[in-house]
């Protein structure tokens, strides 16, 4: 009777197409998939029936692990739905829900069991090498602090300077810390505590890009604790090792600005030359590229996410920059660089290469489907009708990149990770950011813009439920990094003012 009545709702339930589209082994074994729903719906690991039921399990992911540890069943997938659940409401504007996933886990992790350790972690103190100052953390001054002044940057088509700004810039260092490992996207532990060496990733924050798979920020700040999933055993041991990363992994705006200029903090420092550099297994070919261009010759040790590697003697130069992915924090405050990293970064790039440049071409960044744009291809056919070439940069090695760059008198896009090489741009070039109405104010590559001599103009696009002001407040990352559209006639009037010539 009751293999009958799962039967029957398995028929009702189960999107045969989506099911095994979604379940590899279940589309291999050849088994009908009502049949196996019916049968093993019950069992590891969790398998949303159809497209509409797989958001309802992340919903529920917090009252089914209540469930599961009363009747002492915890398990790992159902878990795995929580800490996913927490991941996707740290970036939202849901704090009731949040608080609850937060204290289901806090809840779990007071009696860990297998399953709690492995989906979100065990407990670790915090330790901030720069506010904490921990005695066990050797840490080598290299910068000061600075402020940076700066205004947001004009919105086309008006011209109308922005409001002035100031931010921090962080202080430059190296921290050399003994019996260290580096595990999830590149945390590193030691002494039982999370050494925080990233700005963007202290558990103050409520959310850190791909940090928020391995850390859990569950308790209280005042606490001092968090969860972490860290693998028991290493795969390696190193005697010595400098982090080139971040929780930014490889990302190529991360890498290429946050965690490459790390360079400049290490040739300041001898006692680091031969020693080898710990990097991600899964850098794009062209980052490759540029770390070898950029620190020719020095050792490289690649490490895949998750995994853990211990060292002895663990190298950490500091991030010269504060780009935080915290939704809470406005994105003009997103716009701290130290200018002498860039300017390393820079010099190292385009040293030996030809000064005279011919600048003498339009670019447009596309991508394919566009970033979050909704008629992509339309707008890009506006651009090509103003003689813009139109380009995929991660179709382009770095060097091509870099070429393209520096040969450009207009470079224009939607933001997006390919602006990090407006560094190399050469000095009078002209910016167009097109972005989010939500995320005008990000201001980062204005800076970078600024920074190389080039003018960094803002052209918002449209959604339906942007209002006037919306831009100043904090805004949830699905809102801020969604899709959105671009008004090609504002474009036309923009770009007629862009393109046009200069006084003097």
């Amino acid at each position: 009777m009751r293999a009958r009545a799962a039967q029957v709702l398995a028929s009702k339930l189960v999107d045969p197409d989506y099911y095994l589209a979604r379940n590899g082994d279940v589309a291999a074994s050849g088994m009908d998939p009502i049949e196996h729903f019916a049968q093993y719906w019950h069992y590891p690991p969790v398998r949303a029936p159809n497209a509409r039921a797989e958001p309802w399990i992340f919903t529920l992911s917090p009252l089914v692990a209540l469930g599961l540890r009363a009747a002492g069943r915890d398990r790992a997938d159902v878990l795995d739905y929580l800490r996913q659940r927490i991941n996707d409401l740290s970036g939202e504007s849901r704090p009731i829900q949040l608080r609850l996933c937060l204290a289901v886990a806090r809840f779990l992790a007071r009696r860990p069991t297998p399953a709690v350790t492995a989906a979100l972690g065990r407990p670790l103190g915090v330790a901030r090498i720069v506010s904490d100052r921990p005695g066990w953390i050797e840490r080598t001054p290299v910068a000061d602090e600075t402020t940076l002044t700066f205004r947001d940057p004009p919105i086309l088509p008006s011209s109308t300077p922005g409001e002035t700004r100031r931010i921090a810039v962080p202080a430059l260092w190296c921290a050399t810390i003994r019996d260290a490992a580096v595990f999830g996207a590149a945390e590193v532990m030691a002494r039982d505590h999370l050494v925080v060496h990233e700005p963007a990733a202290d558990p103050r924050l409520r959310y850190a890009t791909r940090q928020c798979n391995f850390v859990t920020n569950c308790y209280p700040v005042q606490r001092g604790k968090i969860l972490a999933r860290l693998p028991d055993a290493a795969e390696q041991t190193l005697e010595r090792a400098i982090l080139l990363g971040g929780r930014g992994g490889e990302n190529y705006f991360h890498f290429l600005i946050e965690y490459l200029t790390k360079g400049h903090v290490i040739e300041r420092l001898p006692e680091l030359d031969g020693v080898p550099l710990l990097v991600s297994a899964e850098l794009y070919p062209q980052e490759i590229e540029a770390l070898g261009r950029v620190l020719p010759g020095r050792p490289v040790i690649r490490r895949r996410t998750g995994a853990r590697i211990d060292v002895e003697t663990l190298h950490l130069p500091s991030v010269m920059s504060f780009v935080p992915d915290d939704p809470a924090i406005p994105f003009w405050r997103a716009a701290a660089a130290n200018p002498d990293s860039l300017r390393w970064l820079r010099d190292r790039v385009l040293a030996g290469e030809n000064d005279t440049v011919r600048k003498d071409t339009r670019i447009y960044l596309g991508r394919s489907g566009g970033r979050n744009i909704g008629n992509a291809e339309e707008v890009a056919e506006v651009f090509r009708r103003h003689g813009f070439v139109v380009l995929d940069p991660a179709r382009l090695s770095f060097a091509e990149q870099v070429a393209m760059f520096r040969s450009a008198t207009h470079i224009a896009g939607p933001v997006g990770a390919a602006f990090a090489n407006l560094v190399f741009a050469s000095p009078g070039a002209r910016v167009m950011g097109i972005i989010s109405p939500f995320a005008v104010r990000f201001s980062l590559f204005a800076h970078l813009a600024r920074f190389a001599g080039c003018t960094y103009d803002v052209l918002p696009g449209i959604r339906p439920d942007y209002r006037a002001g919306m831009e100043e407040r904090g805004n949830p990352i699905s809102v801020t990094h969604g899709a959105f559209g671009v008004d090609t006639d504002y474009l036309e009037r923009a770009l007629s003012q862009f393109l046009a010539p200069r006084d003097g």
